[in-house]
């Protein structure tokens, strides 16, 4: 027996250490942790949600944002009409008066000669037909001259070229020749009527607008 239990005294020693060697172990653990410390991982702070910082502001704060407002747009007032009548190179106010004359001077012999015979058109030879259909319509562009004076003016022009071809080719060659019958003397004192025209078509102008003045383009982009 006395055999047995010290067989059984070595295994124990054998399975379990002495105490005063873990604590010995113990012992240089800590001294270790005291000269070099564990050092532990930087904290970091978790940013928050943009959202969660608004939650954290004051009311007062909150209450002064710029809130956007919808921008209405307004209706823009129309681009006044151009005057064509005034600036550089145009004319003075008398002279489109004297033109407004001319063309009232139109329009009011022709309604009174021309105008009457409108019922009678279909009556006529075809060519005295055309003739009253012509002047009736010059006399209706000669009353929208009173509006538009220098729009206007190529019926002024019109209206003195045809006479001043009909003096110089028809009217002077009977007056040459001393053979002029009393049809031809009753057109020549009618037309003689072109003289106030004449006197109120502003030459100058036309002749720098129509003859002098760049025209318009004949192809797109030119």
């Amino acid at each position: 027996m006395a055999e047995d239990q010290a067989v059984l005294s070595v295994g124990a020693i054998r399975a379990f250490p002495p105490m005063r060697a873990l604590t010995s172990a113990g012992n240089l653990e800590s001294r270790q942790q005291q000269h070099h410390p564990k050092v532990l991982p930087p904290h970091r702070t978790v940013e928050t949600a943009p959202f969660e910082r608004y939650k954290t502001m004051p009311s007062s704060a909150s209450s002064t944002l710029p809130v956007s407002q919808p921008q209405v747009s307004q209706p823009q007032a129309a681009a006044p009409l151009p005057d064509l009548t005034t600036g550089p190179g145009q004319l003075p106010t008398f002279r489109l008066n004297m033109m407004r004359g001319g063309y009232l001077f139109m329009a009011v012999g022709l309604m009174i000669v021309k105008w009457p015979l409108l019922l009678q058109a279909s009556s006529m030879p075809v060519f005295e037909g055309v003739v009253l259909c012509i002047l009736t319509a010059m006399s209706l562009l000669a009353f929208l001259g009173l509006r538009y004076p220098l729009g206007m003016l190529p019926i002024l022009l019109f209206e003195t070229m045809w006479k001043v071809l009909w003096l110089a080719i028809v009217a002077l060659p009977h007056l040459i020749a001393n053979d002029m019958d009393a049809a031809t003397a009753t057109m020549l004192f009618n037309v003689l009527f072109v003289v106030p025209i004449l006197a109120v078509t502003p030459w100058g102008y036309a002749w720098k607008r129509y003859l002098m003045t760049r025209g318009e383009r004949w192809v797109r982009g030119a």
